[in-house]
């Protein structure tokens, strides 16, 4: 089946241009001339995602998105809109903003990538919902049938992570490697099985919000402007955005939210230090970072065993916490990470200057 945009551009000559190529990238488009043409449409169709001009005669861009944001009907149609470059994303009303705004001028490779992008986020949280309410019924119904649900609940997990990683092939295995370490530190710090279970979690899921960034930049191969580097900064809250709906994560959101903080309050995306940041998240970020550091990237080859652990010693109070990556460094001394990474010994690649290796590490 087809996906349904609806174009709004008052430009004869632009809504042509649009409108060819999206349908030559498969979708079904629906033309709009002006916001009021757009809002009678909109009052009989349900498009799958809803591409506006800002900069529209009479009811322009924003017009439009307070009077879908406002439908509980529409509210949850994506709504991706083209502004000029001197007005950003902080224009109009918090609660009546676009998902995206695409800056003119534009690529149509960069425009493709953000609408197919949204719609699958949309996608996912539209299934992850149904999930949720299919669990919950399954719950009320049959309270019995608790290991059923568990596994349910790993489906989800999965089906989400399998997104992610189908559009960063360079992701590819990180998450499960990720949640062996940071399962291995949680226990020797003396988790409970429940902050295990969440550590883990939340370790599998803490990068499927790559799925809402642009290929280009995930597999850029040199170093990445300030803007590029905004966008991946995006990411965990794209993850949290996905997972939010699902009612037994919502316990894992902090975590997840919070993995790219600094200890010393330079990370993102709230810039948190110390106790501030959740004790899951501190945990996570140490075993994100070091194999980020081991495995190869688009842009530099994987670090050696010795100066990943390094280096994490070295920024354990800039970046990382103290106590965490004390845990690690012991665990690594005492040979248990050979279980995660058996060939690990055998590599040789030096390290390199590309972002400052981890803590701007554009695939971390």
């Amino acid at each position: 089946m087809q996906d349904r945009i609806l174009v709004v551009e008052d430009r004869p000559g632009t809504l042509g241009l649009l409108t060819r190529l999206l349908e030559k990238e498969g979708f079904e488009v629906l033309q709009a001339n002006n916001g009021e043409e757009a809002l009678d449409i909109l009052s009989d169709e349900y498009p799958d995602i809803v591409l506006i001009d800002l900069s529209l005669s009479g009811i322009d861009g924003f017009d439009i998105c307070a009077v879908m944001k406002r439908d509980p009907l529409k509210a949850h149609i994506p709504i991706v809109m083209c502004v000029p470059e001197d007005i950003r994303s902080e224009s109009g009303k918090e609660k009546f903003r676009p998902d995206v705004f695409v800056t003119r001028p534009f690529s149509n490779g960069d425009l493709i990538t953000q609408i197919q992008a949204r719609i699958n986020i949309h996608r996912l949280e539209d299934r992850l919902m149904l999930v949720n309410r299919e669990l919950q019924q399954l719950r009320r119904e049959r309270r019995q049938q608790a290991s059923g649900l568990e596994a349910a609940y790993l489906d989800t997990v999965h089906c989400l992570l399998a997104a992610a990683e189908a559009k960063d092939p360079y992701i590819k295995g990180h998450a499960h490697k990720v949640g062996a370490i940071a399962r291995m530190i949680g226990e020797k710090m003396g988790f409970d099985s429940r902050s295990l279970d969440n550590l883990e979690y939340a370790s599998l899921l803490h990068d499927v919000g790559k799925i809402g960034v642009p290929l280009e930049i995930l597999s850029k191969k040199g170093r990445l402007a300030r803007e590029e580097m905004d966008v991946i900064k995006t990411h965990p809250e794209i993850s949290v955005e996905i997972v939010s709906p699902v009612g037994f994560l919502k316990r894992v959101v902090p975590i997840i939210r919070h993995h790219h903080e600094n200890i010393n309050g330079t990370g993102y995306p709230l810039g948190l230090s110390g106790e501030q940041i959740p004790m899951e998240a501190r945990v996570l970020a140490i075993a994100d970072a070091y194999d980020a550091m081991v495995s190869d990237r688009p842009y530099r080859k994987s670090l050696e065993h010795w100066r990943a652990i390094e280096i994490i010693g070295e920024r354990a109070v800039s970046q990382f916490d103290a106590e965490v990556a004390g845990v690690f460094v012991q665990l690594a001394k005492d040979g248990l990470l050979a279980e995660v990474y058996p060939e690990n010994e055998s590599r040789t690649n030096g390290i390199t200057d590309h972002e400052d290796i981890m803590l701007n590490d554009h695939n971390n």
